[in-house]
């Protein structure tokens, strides 16, 4: 009995493996860049026949179970394990007898005594583990799934970029100098050769052989978007320099060793800034440990938040102490696909934005793997404005000039705030007056959830304090008139209306509009965001 008990076990154990890689490879068939596919891992076996005894009064089953349970995780590669080794000595050790535990090498990494296995039988990685080493799984990373116009999470009236993403941002014509003297890793599927980027010397690391090399645009985009420096496929700050960091294969494939490597790579080589526009569904030790290194270095991690619509973000992006990048669109909107996270710190354009691609080519680019360089960029392009100021201080000086949007502070959908390049580089400059309609956000009530009321925000994007700015609120019940207080930089106030959900029950919709106007004859710098309009739909529709 104790011995069919063991088998079922196993054989379930088995087959929920074998599930987690069927899903791991339909979410990549599914998500992969042009529906790239994953090759299939080696088979996964183990067996219980011998595990029926008990050892020291314990179970051995449920020992061996408690064991494996990681390695059929979420996003976990069936048929790996990564092993980690408290001394040089036992590393050493191991690596020299690895043919006696029926484990394959797969990369190793002296510096953190971890080795990449790959595992025909799990019940020798669990003799492994009994014989000093420590076993954890390794993850597969990716490409964020693929959007166009035609995907399920660009909503209708969504509208694209092209190539006015940085006069969007507030750099348009600010010049060739911005990311002079900095350097952006980025660690992707590389940076092809590509006029984009003049005449630059791109410093190339590659963790990928040669055999999995074949060229894959996705990394040129990215680095365009950061650092271009050619026309419409300038990027924030033309004058950075690039180091191409290699990590997936010409499908866009990667895992998190591998990631943790480039990362490591990137930071050894001086990389102040280093963009993943990568996803992986695993929190994975080695690439969280691989971030602390490179900031113990002075680097900044920026990485996308992921496209799969979630409510949580993918990783490394949902990494506390990582800039992690939400998209959103020309009109200032959330995009769909964009996931969603309390953790989310800034958005940036993300939908159909010039970017480079192979053969000295270009596409209209969407996703958060866009989003994420404009951040990268910004970052370099604030240093080298404020010389001295480290990466850590020009993330903070982006998320404290970003635009308010969604809710008052920080949410799930917009992150801290809307990343404002030209606002962060002239946050030193006296005169600037800017009053903004910031969102129009709508909330049911607490107590009585049938009822929505619509807040109007409004905040102060400027340098300079103002007192008694005059808001007008407009609906089909009038125009409420509303004189503001005294708001400082970065301030933001807002007014609230309660929504006519009676005319939207029977129209389907009701539109309101803003708009706001500085006192005395103030001029406003930037007029474009005085105005707001907005349609309140019901639920039920």
């Amino acid at each position: 009995m104790i011995r069919k008990l063991a088998i079922a076990f196993v054989a379930i154990l088995t087959l929920l493996v074998g599930l987690g890689w069927w899903a791991a490879r339909k979410a990549g068939e599914e998500g992969g860049l042009f529906g790239a596919k994953m090759r299939a891992p080696a088979e996964v076996s183990g067996r219980a026949e011998d595990l029926r005894v008990s050892r020291d009064g314990g179970n051995l089953i449920e020992d061996f179970l408690k064991f494996l349970q990681p390695f059929a995780g979420r996003g976990a590669i069936p048929g790996e394990a990564l092993l980690r080794f408290a001394s040089e000595e036992e590393y050493r050790r191991f690596l020299a007898s690895l043919g006696d535990y029926g484990l394959e090498l797969l990369g190793s990494s002296d510096g953190t005594r971890t080795l990449r296995v790959r595992v025909l039988d799990y019940r020798d990685l669990h003799r492994a583990t009994e014989d000093g080493a420590e076993a954890f799984p390794n993850y597969w990373v990716n490409l964020p799934p693929y959007v166009d116009r035609e995907s399920p999470g660009v909503q209708s009236g969504a509208i694209g970029f092209g190539a006015q993403a940085l006069r969007w941002l507030g750099i348009e014509g600010e010049g060739a100098e911005l990311g002079r003297g900095v350097t952006i890793a980025i660690v992707d599927s590389g940076i092809e050769a590509h006029d984009a980027f003049g005449d630059r010397t791109v410093r190339v690391i590659s963790l990928v052989s040669e055999d999995l090399a074949s060229p894959h645009g996705h990394g040129t985009a990215v680095a365009s978007l950061a650092a271009g420096s050619s026309g419409q496929l300038s990027g924030v700050a033309p004058a950075a320099n690039l180091i191409s960091v290699r990590v997936t294969d010409g499908d866009g494939f990667s895992d998190s060793f591998t990631l943790s490597e480039g990362i490591r790579a990137a930071a050894d080589a001086g990389a102040q800034i280093i963009n993943i526009s990568l996803a992986s569904q695993g929190d994975s030790r080695v690439v969280r440990e691989a971030v602390a290194y490179a900031q113990s270095l002075g680097a900044v991690i920026v990485a996308a938040a992921g496209n799969e619509g979630r409510e949580v973000m993918s990783y490394p992006a949902a990494y506390d102490d990582v800039v992690s990048v939400g998209a959103i669109d020309a009109r200032g909107e959330h995009l769909l696909f964009s996931n969603a996270d309390t953790g989310l710190d800034l958005t940036a354009p993300g939908l159909e934005v010039y970017a480079a691609w192979l053969g000295d080519g270009a596409i209209e680019f969407s996703g958060t793997s866009a989003s994420a360089p404009y951040v990268a960029g910004a970052i370099a392009a604030v240093m080298s404005e404020f010389p001295g100021m480290s990466s850590s201080q020009a993330v903070a000086l982006l998320i404290d000039t970003s635009n308010e949007a969604g809710a008052i502070g920080p949410d799930s959908y917009y992150g801290i705030g809307i990343l404002d390049v030209g606002r962060a580089l002239n946050s030193s400059q006296s005169g600037i007056y800017d009053a903004a309609v910031a969102s129009h956000y709508y909330l049911p009530d607490p107590s009585n959830p049938q009822l929505t009321w619509l807040q109007v925000v409004v905040e102060n994007r400027g340098t300079e304090p103002f007192t008694g700015a005059s808001l007008q609120i407009e609906s089909l019940d009038g125009q409420q008139n509303h004189v503001l207080p005294t708001l400082r930089p970065g301030e933001v106030v807002y007014r609230s209306l309660l929504v006519n959900g009676y005319r939207a029950t029977l129209d389907g919709s009701v539109t309101y509009g803003s708009s706001i106007s500085l006192p005395g004859g103030l001029q406003d710098s930037a007029p474009s965001d005085n105005n707001r309009r907005s349609d309140f739909v019901p639920a039920e529709k």
